[in-house]
């Protein structure tokens, strides 16, 4: 996916959080294992049907809907990952919303980010800021985007872990950058492991500059100008 589609633009990463780079985690590996897949399948009770090719299980074939939006990054996206799974044996279903209803905040509308009537969609998302508190805080229990709240919170996923939640309110409280650090790396791996979210590719901006330029500083949080006034040549 990332030479495909994104070629400098993006890289693979099994990452939720990748920048600030020192809080990333070592930990995990974003190995494309398709014989491994087939056997969780296969021990899971999902049999291929050789004439459909769709895995069954208790007479119900294995079939996923997957829904983005509108983009023509997002739909080849979207082609590489059908062909994938069905290299398993998992039919997948595509959706492509526009994107002003599916980030729209609409209560009434099912096609929403938030409502997530589907088994998988995707979009990006990233912290806004280096201290990655609020983002994570984005799924726990307290954050489920549901009916009751109007679809308002954070946490489209409905991902609910006690364990996770208790991560959270250490990291709530902690100062200590080093114990801070763990706590990130710790709530990052629940997060993958648990496959609240499946990272796919840590998007870039490509840059260039004048070798005759002196000063651009690029950051990850603020303007590629954040500090345009001490440029010079």
């Amino acid at each position: 996916m990332a030479e495909q589609v994104y070629g400098e633009a993006g890289a693979p990463t099994c990452n939720i959080l990748t920048e600030p780079k020192d809080l990333a985690s070592p930990n995990l590996k974003c190995d494309q294992d398709v014989e491994g897949a087939k056997k969780l399948l296969d021990e899971a009770g999902w049999k291929m049907n050789d004439a459909t090719g769709v895995r069954e299980k208790d007479g119900k074939p294995l079939v996923l809907s997957y829904q983005t939006t509108i983009n023509a990054v997002r739909q080849k996206e979207q082609a590489l990952v059908k062909a994938n799974w069905a290299d398993i044996g998992v039919q997948t279903d595509l959706k492509a919303i526009d994107a002003g209803v599916f980030f729209s905040s609409d209560a009434g509308n099912p096609d929403t980010a938030a409502h997530f009537y589907a088994d998988i969609e995707m979009f990006t998302n990233a912290p806004s800021d280096p201290d990655p508190t609020t983002y994570f805080d984005g799924w726990t229990c307290a954050q489920i985007a549901q009916k009751s709240n109007g679809w308002k919170l954070a946490n489209s996923n409905r991902y609910c872990n006690k364990d996770y939640d208790a991560l959270m309110a250490q990291l709530k409280k902690e100062l200590d950058p080093a114990k801070r650090k763990d706590l990130i790396i710790k709530l990052n791996d629940q997060l993958t492991n648990d496959v609240a979210n499946i990272p796919l590719i840590n998007r870039t901006t490509p840059e260039g500059k004048s070798t005759t330029l002196v000063g651009p500083a690029p950051g990850s949080f603020d303007t590629n100008f954040w500090n345009i006034a001490d440029w010079h040549k």
